[in-house]
């Protein structure tokens, strides 16, 4: 009995563990159906058409802005300053405001004496003109008396005594002559010597007032009425405002990518916009300790403020600039085939590598098979997705 009923207990463990395997068959072969269906979810994304757009290759760079025409306004002569009639922060007139003035008195009384040393030189001319004409006179009679005796001594009517004295008076006054017209000579050259030192004289006077070169703002002054200058002691700066120059400096692999009168930069001073100008320098030479070079460009004061020599200014060289197609940056993968995007093709992913070309902000620019303006490329939701993957586009 013992044993029958052992083996009724066997029989049913048996057919309780042959269920229990059933059952765990069924759960597994329904597991691998539920994960296909999952499998077969589409991926939401959202996408974002090819878009023809300008892309442009810049660089950014520091600046400084400069007055382009300036002056250091310095005394010419030694002497003291009588009066400045102006200061800083003025306005002035080219060739018409006078800036300063020097004690002239001394100036004046060189003039005069200038001006009465070349009236004596110029009656020592008279002078010395007058003589050469007398002796041009006396040479003339010498001339005719030395002719007379040389008849006469020929017709021996004249002793060889007097003959030999009218060719030796002859002589003389050829040589008087000579001596008149050296005299002359010098005489006008003193008269030359004499004006240009009347000429000098009124130089320095012209120096001792001091006007304006050019029309500008005067944005220094270095020295007060009263004060003792000697020639070449800075007095004023003047600097044109009207007229302003940036110069920045570059490193040394942009320099072949610079163009004078083509390459275009746009200027930011204080966080605001400046607006974009052109190139009109770059340096002949890339400086060999730092491998930079220095590039400048022109431009006119609007006079509201914001452009002031001496600040600090942020410039974007734009070195390349053309219209291409593409798209938001991040939707360009690197994977190891390359560069790629996924295009949505219905409710399916299509991998197209792509070549890319210029970055612009946000926005790359691709080329590659299939990409035309206004395909859709999938921007977000991408990075998982895979050739042929299920893709559900959303707003």
């Amino acid at each position: 009995m013992i044993e029958k009923s052992s083996w009724k207990i066997c029989l049913t463990c048996c057919v309780l563990a042959l269920g229990f395997l059933f059952t765990s068959c069924g759960e597994n072969d329904a597991g691998p159906e539920s994960g296909q269906s999952h499998d077969r979810e589409a991926t939401p994304v959202k996408v974002t058409p090819v878009a023809e757009r300008l892309f442009e290759a810049k660089v950014k760079a520091q600046g400084t802005l400069r007055t382009k025409h300036y002056a250091v306004i310095s005394s010419r002569l030694a002497g003291t300053l009588e009066s400045v009639p102006v200061d800083e922060g003025d306005q002035v007139k080219g060739g018409e405001t006078v800036l300063f003035c020097l004690d002239s008195r001394n100036l004046k009384q060189d003039v005069a004496k200038a001006e009465a040393d070349l009236l004596s030189l110029q009656a020592n001319v008279h002078v010395a003109e007058a003589n050469v004409q007398l002796n041009q006179t006396q040479l003339q009679k010498a001339l005719w008396d030395k002719e007379r005796y040389v008849r006469l001594y020929e017709q021996q009517t004249a002793t060889k005594t007097e003959y030999e004295s009218y060719l030796t008076a002859y002589d003389s006054a050829l040589a008087n002559l000579k001596y008149a017209e050296a005299n002359a000579e010098a005489a006008r050259a003193q008269v030359k010597q004499g004006e240009a030192a009347l000429s000098i004289a009124r130089k320095n006077l012209e120096d001792a007032e001091i006007k304006a070169p050019f029309d500008g703002v005067l944005t220094k002054r270095y020295a007060e009425p009263g004060e003792e200058v000697g020639a070449g002691d800075k007095v004023f700066m003047l600097e044109d405002l009207s007229l302003l120059e940036v110069t920045v400096s570059l490193p040394a692999r942009y320099y072949p990518m610079i163009a004078p009168g083509q390459t275009k930069l746009r200027l930011r001073v204080s966080g605001q916009e400046a607006g974009e100008h052109t190139v009109t320098y770059r340096s002949p030479t890339i400086e060999d300790g730092l491998r930079t070079f220095e590039v400048k460009a022109i431009i006119r004061n609007d006079g509201q403020g914001l452009l002031v020599s001496g600040a600090m200014l942020e410039a974007e060289f734009v070195l390349d600039s053309h219209r291409g197609l593409g798209v938001p940056s991040h939707a360009v993968l690197m994977r190891a085939a390359g560069s790629q995007v996924l295009l949505a093709e219905g409710d399916k992913a299509r991998t197209v590598l792509v070549k890319a070309g210029l970055e612009d902000g946000e926005w790359q620019e691709i080329v590659g098979d299939g990409i035309v303006a206004g395909v859709p490329v999938i921007s977000e939701g991408q990075y998982l997705l895979e050739n042929g993957s299920a893709i559900r586009v959303v707003e």
